[in-house]
């Protein structure tokens, strides 16, 4: 967590830095101070933690939007790929079978396997 937080800290700095401050914020009484790293977990929809949390974050997005029928996974370079590749195996392992009807176990074991260089 503290290579992501460090990235966000670089990335949204260069976001202010911009003038994009306001493109970030909830409220316009909200101040750049305020946009942290434990704020925007917080408050953005982002899917972060272990794969448990990552589960219940999006039964949670679900049950607020009514449902969605694909999840984006946006890369910021923001820790070394190695991590980054780990980060998508145990996604693709253990946070996207729930989400997954049985019918595509195949397909799903096919574009695991690809991802992970074993085809």
């Amino acid at each position: 967590m503290n290579e992501i937080r460090e990235g966000v800290k670089r990335s949204y700095e260069y976001l202010l830095g911009l003038g994009l401050g306001a493109l970030m914020k909830k409220g316009e009484g909200m101040d750049d101070a305020d946009l942290t790293f434990e704020w925007m977990a917080e408050e953005i929809p982002w899917i972060i933690g272990s794969p448990d949390d990552c589960i219940a974050q999006i039964r949670e997005l679900e049950e607020e939007t009514g449902g969605f029928g694909t999840l984006l996974i946006n890369a910021r370079d923001w820790v070394t790929t190695d991590r980054w590749n780990r980060s998508l195996e145990l996604f693709a392992r253990y946070v996207t079978p729930p989400f997954t009807p049985r019918e595509n176990l195949a397909r799903r074991n096919r574009l695991a396997d690809v991802a992970l260089g074993r085809a």
